[in-house]
């Protein structure tokens, strides 16, 4: 019953390949605790690629346990992550987007919620960072970061024991 209800829910995960020996170059060398390096084997599915890093970065953020507050980026990549996150991977946690959210375009796919899927998954809450990722001129960014409310929600970014972010 509790199957059918949605209550228990019984999947199989692959283990995704790693490269043991570039995360060790990784770790010494950006004094990491940890680095996942998902290689491609030759797959030149981008749609394989990226959900293969996609589970492993779920795989790893669930395995860290109960961490009060997540640092997130926008992005195909890291709403890719927020989707294979399994429910309640990180119960109560406050999720803190950390880069601009606001696209100049609509992208085919809407990405720019990342830090509310991430929260969703774990019954958390998330704080967004409205501003655009982009501006053309350093003064705006200046006077960004002295509004009151920006200003809060970058001082929490920098609280985040743990960030997530992915580069493009």
């Amino acid at each position: 019953e509790a199957r059918e209800a949605g209550i228990v829910r019984i999947e199989i995960v692959p283990r995704a390949p790693r490269s043991p020996d570039i995360e060790s170059r990784l770790q010494r060398r950006w004094n990491l605790k940890e680095a996942v390096v998902v290689p491609n084997n030759g797959e030149e599915d981008e749609g394989l690629l990226l959900d293969a890093v996609a589970q492993a970065a779920a795989r790893m953020l669930a395995g860290l346990g109960k961490v009060p507050l997540i640092g997130v980026s926008w992005g195909r990549t890291m709403s890719a992550v927020a989707h294979r996150l399994p429910p309640f991977w990180n119960e109560g946690v406050e999720v803190v987007l950390l880069n601009g959210a606001m696209n100049i375009r609509s992208p085919s796919v809407r990405t720019n919620n990342t830090a509310e899927l991430f929260a969703r998954s774990a019954n958390g809450t998330a704080t967004l960072l409205p501003v655009p990722a982009i501006l053309g001129h350093a003064a705006t960014r200046i006077a960004l970061e002295q509004d009151p409310t920006i200003a809060s929600v970058l001082e929490l970014a920098r609280q985040a024991p743990v960030i997530c972010f992915g580069m493009g």
